[in-house]
């Protein structure tokens, strides 16, 4: 498990939350020394747990998008390829595992199972005319695995009126394929969305319509100032909070509505 430093922080802040609460609440109960011990044994238990569940939570979370991205990464790359491509790719890919498969009207054929393979990878997604064709194709008293990106509910509803003999595979299923067999196609165009640079984040943080949350914000820690401890930390964050509501009021772009 890698560590994250994003869910060090966390665990910090969470600490520190627990710190706070465990000082005010035990204060009442215990004398000052007694009650800071307590609240830092707290505190350390807190970040050690939340750390290893963060953590833990954060390299799954990472490992399921990188997975992610790469399955749509090969959708992509099936879609920009032309038909006969797709069929080369996917006939080396189910030879591993049938030898047997040949290409046979624009698709493949398994006759040891009575099946047929179509492919559909298209940005303009499956259309009804795309299924007939494939069914056309098909020899007698085969079943057809049609194979596409994704299936709309008006094709999935019309795929069901053909008694079982169509069954449809999504991308998902066939990036696994792919992938299985090491024969994951490559594109050379990025369809991933791009995540703003820091100053665009930046520049979003001083829109005018934050002001009434800043100012919310510095009015509870303010607020909050009159029940802990540390009094002057709350007084100074609660402060900026303040200082910032103000200077977006009065100097904070406005958003544009499309």
């Amino acid at each position: 498990m890698k560590f994250s430093i994003v869910a060090m922080l966390d665990a910090l802040f969470s600490g520190f939350i627990a710190f706070i609460a465990s000082a005010v609440l035990l204060n009442y109960f215990f004398g000052k020394n007694i009650a800071l011990f307590c609240s830092m044994l707290i505190a350390l238990l807190i970040t050690f747990f939340a750390f290893n569940k963060l953590n833990g939570k954060r390299s799954a979370l990472k490992l399921k998008r990188a997975q992610e991205k790469q399955k749509n990464t090969c959708i992509n790359a099936l879609c920009l390829l032309n038909k006969t491509q797709v069929v080369d790719l996917f006939y080396n890919a189910i030879k591993k595992k049938h030898p047997e498969v040949i290409r046979k009207n624009g698709g493949l054929v398994i006759e040891s199972k009575s099946v047929m393979l179509y492919f559909c990878f298209s940005f303009d997604s499956v259309s009804k005319t795309d299924v007939v064709r494939a069914f056309n194709a098909m020899p007698k008293s085969y079943v057809l695995y049609i194979f596409a990106d994704n299936f709309s509910a008006e094709i999935t509803h019309f795929i069901n009126r053909f008694n079982k003999k169509i069954i449809m595979v999504d991308g998902a299923k066939a990036y696994k394929l792919l992938n299985e067999t090491d024969l994951l196609p490559k594109s050379e165009i990025d369809f991933s969305n791009k995540k703003p640079n820091f100053l665009h984040s930046i520049k979003g943080l001083g829109q005018r319509k934050n002001a009434k949350r800043y100012l919310s914000f510095g009015v509870i820690f303010l607020f909050m100032s009159y029940f802990v401890p540390i009094k002057l930390y709350y007084i100074i964050v609660g402060c900026l909070f303040l200082i910032f509501s103000l200077f977006c009021r009065l100097f904070g772009k406005v958003e544009k509505k499309n």
